[in-house]
Parts: structure tokens; sequence; C-alpha cells
């Protein structure tokens, strides 16, 4: 599904998008990112056998969920068509390509946790299968004629077995860096986790700039569940830290390249099995975080944080510079009909606007505004759509479905 803003703010749905080819449990629309006309989605569980990009008989199923990714355009009229079908180089039954996706521009970047090559470093070996789990990444890039190609193939420098390098939910790429998380990665405590970033050269060269930990790290952290990268500031949330409360970690990058972690971000009010961390974004000087676990029962914006009534509602804190460049908390956005078991927590952010989804939410509405509050489709999912405005205020705009 395409959301388009037209010049009166309001949203409505002008495209319903499948792959050219469509199985059971393919699972097309896990992962999906846009830019511009460009809109790409990920099917995680596609069976083809193909290798690369636009090859193979699409009919072929001889790949357990090998995963894909297709890319879309959308012409001057509004038509969106299918531009790519790509696959990973090494595509094997049960890698998963697809499972976490991003896109910046004609540079498109997905993760593989289940890849088992035990090859490090970029473009190595590719055919050894030998480290079970330990994840990879791939870089494609797009010509001036629309045609896709594999520009890296990406491992950690210290690959091991069950790291899930690559990410389970997303990567973070802006312009000439990339963020890779590799959640179970232990070198600290097992399972910790840390973020791995990348960084091309004027002639297309990726090479490892930095492997990020947390400062506080600790068994079971997760560190990387989610990231997002701008220019020289990274955030990564670790949803597990502290008895499944979670944070989010703030990383700024001088002119040398060299990373420093400058705040741990927490919400106001902090309980076990938050989840704060979940999944964060970046836009300019905004920082939003979900944390699915959050179980208060209020609703709309900067309402009761302290009721726990609604268990797994899921709640979105907005984040800004003081005068003093630190982070301060400065909303809490909760869903105009929350109940618990929403899961209202993974966004996605540009200026000031915020669109926040709720995989689980029941209501059998269709289309834009339509009835939140009948509770009759068990677990059809929404989205959720809040603006700011001059003040700083946030406001729910659309209801999404």
């Amino acid at each position: 599904i395409d959301v388009t803003r037209q010049f009166a703010g309001d949203f409505a749905q002008t495209a319903y998008i499948k792959g050219s080819h469509n199985q059971s449990r393919d699972y097309f629309g896990t992962s999906v990112a846009i830019e511009g006309d460009t809109l790409v989605v990920s099917a995680y569980g596609e069976d083809g056998s193909s290798r690369g990009i636009n090859n193979g008989d699409l009919a072929d199923n001889g790949a357990s969920q090998s995963g894909a990714v297709f890319v879309f355009t959308r012409d001057a009229a509004g038509t969106w068509t299918e531009q790519a079908y790509i696959k990973s180089s090494n595509s094997d039954a049960g890698d998963e390509f697809g499972r976490a996706i991003a896109l910046d521009g004609d540079t498109l970047a997905v993760g593989t946790y289940r890849e088992q090559s035990a090859s490090a470093g970029v473009n190595a070996d590719e055919t050894d299968n030998s480290l079970l789990n330990a994840g990879a990444v791939y870089v494609f890039t797009r010509d001036a004629t629309g045609n896709w190609s594999q520009q890296a193939y990406i491992k950690a420098s210290n690959p091991s077995e069950q790291d899930w390098f690559g990410g389970t939910f997303r990567l973070g790429l802006s312009g000439d860096t990339l963020a890779v998380p590799a959640i179970n990665e232990d070198t600290i405590a097992t399972d910790s986790g840390a973020v791995y970033i990348f960084t091309r050269d004027g002639d297309g060269n990726w090479s490892e700039q930095a492997l990020l930990k947390a400062s506080n790290a600790g068994a079971g952290d997760h560190f990387g569940t989610s990231v997002a990268v701008e220019g020289d500031t990274l955030v990564v949330g670790a949803q597990r830290q502290e008895g499944d409360r979670g944070a989010a970690y703030v990383f700024s990058r001088d002119a040398n390249g060299n990373w420093t972690e400058t705040q741990i971000l927490n919400a106001r009010y902090r309980d076990p099995d938050d989840f704060f961390g979940v999944d964060v974004a970046i836009s300019g000087e905004t920082i939003a975080v979900g944390a699915q676990g959050e179980a208060s029962a209020s609703r709309g914006i900067d309402g009761d944080e302290t009721n726990n009534s609604a268990p797994f509602a899921g709640a979105v804190y907005i984040f800004n510079p003081d005068d003093q460049s630190n982070w301060t908390q400065t909303a809490y956005i909760k869903a105009s009909n929350a109940d618990a078991g929403d899961y209202f927590t993974t966004v996605a952010l540009s200026g000031d606007l915020l669109a926040v989804g709720a995989r689980i939410e029941d209501s059998s509405a269709s289309g834009i505004n339509g009835d939140q509050d009948n509770n009759q489709v068990s677990g059809s999912g929404a989205g959720y759509v809040f603006v700011r405005d001059q003040n700083g205020t946030w406001s729910q705009r659309s209801y999404i479905k």
C-alpha cells in the first residue's frame, strides 16, 4: 500500500501492490522502504531458487524461504510498476533474504540474518556455509537507466554462529554510511548485541568503520534491535536492556570518523517489559522511539504514562535536543483507540510527520479514518499518522486501514 501526502495534509490509498508472483507464506510486505517514486518491499518467505536480479523462472519454488525483494517505481501519472525482482548472489533455502531493508536514493541495503557463510569483511567468499545464522548484508545500486546491480556483499569483521548480523527488522542507511545490527553478538556478554558501521568511498568500495557496543552492555540486551542513522548521528535500540525495560542509545561521529556514545535515552516512566527501543527513527533534530510493551490505557498525546492497565498497547516517545544539546522527551504518543495487545510501536519519521504501525489492532474498518472502536477483526492491524504544528505540538491526523 502506498500512502501519499496531499496538499491538504489528508491521506488516501492510491495503490494496492503485489509482487509479480505470489505464493502462500511469502510474507510480502514484511519490510518496506520508500523514497520519492521508489518503493521496496521484502518477501522473506519467497521460495525462488534463482540468484541475482530479474533472473530465473518466477514459478520455480525450489529454495524454500530463500527470500526476495521487489522494487516498484511510480510514473508521472501515479502508476506503480515492478522494476526489479532481487535475490542475493548466493541465495540459499532458509536465508530469509529481506528480513531487513533500507533505501537511500539509488542505494538499497538488504539484510539476511540467516545467511551462513563463515567469511569476514566485504566481498569475501560467499560459498562457505559453515557458520549457522552468522548473517550478511547485500548492497545494490541503480544506474541512470533503472538497472539494479549488486555492489557489495558485507559480513562482520568477527562473524560468529547465531550472531544474526544483518538485522531482523531494520538497517540504517544514510548516503555512504550503513549501520548493520547483530543483536546476538556476544564479545562482551552473551547476546549483548553490536552495531557495525560501514562507509563507502568515491569508487563505490565499502569498508568497516566501527564496531559499536553499548556502554552498559549486558547479557541478552539485544543492542541493535533497531537502528536509524542520519548524517553523523546514529540511534540504536536495545529492547531487552535492564529487565526488558529497554533503552535507546545515541552516537555521534566526528570529523575523523570516530563514533562516540553521547546519550542513553529512556522513557520518563520505565517499567519491566516495556521493550522501549524495539523501533527507532530519526529525522533532523527529532528522534522517535517505540515501546511495544508499554501498558498505559491512555489515548492521544501526553496522557497518563503511569496507568498500566493495558499491557502491550504500545507507545511512541519523541525526543528533541534542549539548549544544552541533550536529548529530552518532548511528547508521549498513544493511539486514539489504544487497547491492550495492539503493539502500537513501529515508527517512520520525516520532518513534522510521524507514522506509527499497530500490527495487532483489531478494528474491521477499511480506508482512512473509519470506525476505530469496533474491534471485530482480531489482529488486522492499523497505521496512524501524526503531524507536528509550528508550536511543536503533535496531533493525530489519520487512522489508516
